[in-house]
């Protein structure tokens, strides 16, 4: 529960920033200057009327706000999402339902790789805590006030695990006695793996060492030079960056 509210409080802090950008880059930005209305406004329209395509599929609202999920990934994405949502606002829903796709894995031949499968295996396995039906509508209300556009969609995700029908097989963690020092990479902006979670993870190892880069996006390795030459450096010579090493977003 903890981690998905983290991710709902992550891409919720992404949306931000990226309908900031939109509104401060209005003139290019095809769904400016008020992104986050139109986003809210497109997936209203879409939860009672989903736009149908010529293979006969249908664009719905959850298709649609996966595929605003995929784009946050990467700040290079956010320009193709404010594409594909006014497309889909002008009836042409195909950019949208391909990002959609991209993110739940679904091939050309509309077959879909095991991605999904195997993070909702991990998700569930590893996690000891289980929740009640009643107790993800309870959050789903929480979240929808705290996270507005990111929450409650968020919180429905833990139903899967809520019906998860194997016995959980939680991870174990611990100090890593013994290791090197062990480089722990995070993005302050990151809403998929909150940065919040690296200097946690750096003082659980005992010997981590956090390396940060200040910007947008899942993963930070090899988005610039700085993350680049630190981390090659202390994958191929063992060389360690300096405790608590910024890199910025350039």
């Amino acid at each position: 529960m903890q981690s998905s509210e983290g991710q709902a409080a992550g891409f919720e802090k992404a949306f931000s920033n990226f309908a900031a950008d939109c509104q401060q880059h209005a003139g290019s930005c095809p769904i400016g200057p008020d992104a986050r209305g139109t986003v809210k406004r497109l997936l209203q329209q879409l939860k009672t009327n989903p736009i149908p395509l010529p293979d006969g599929r249908k664009l719905t609202d959850g298709l649609a706000f996966t595929g605003v999920i995929q784009a946050l990934y990467a700040k290079s994405l956010w320009p193709v999402m404010a594409s594909a949502v006014a497309e889909t606002l002008s009836g042409s829903p195909q950019r949208l339902l391909q990002l959609a796709d991209e993110y739940n894995g679904r091939q050309q031949d509309g077959s879909y790789n095991n991605e999904v499968d195997a993070n909702t295996t991990v998700n569930c396995d590893d996690d000891s805590e289980t929740l009640t039906v009643d107790k993800v509508r309870q959050l789903q209300s929480q979240w929808r006030s705290k996270y507005p556009l990111m929450g409650a969609p968020l919180a429905m995700s833990l139903l899967g695990c809520v019906v998860w029908p194997t016995k959980r097989d939680p991870y174990q963690i611990g100090a890593a006695t013994g290791a090197p020092p062990i480089v722990v990479v995070g993005t302050t902006n990151d809403p998929a793996t909150p940065y919040q979670n690296t200097a946690r993870l750096a003082k659980l190892l005992g010997t981590g060492v956090v390396l940060t880069w200040q910007g947008e996006g899942h993963t930070a390795y090899p988005q610039t030079q700085c993350i680049r030459t630190a981390v090659d450096d202390y994958l191929i010579d063992g060389k360690v960056p300096a405790p608590n090493t910024i890199c910025p977003n350039n």
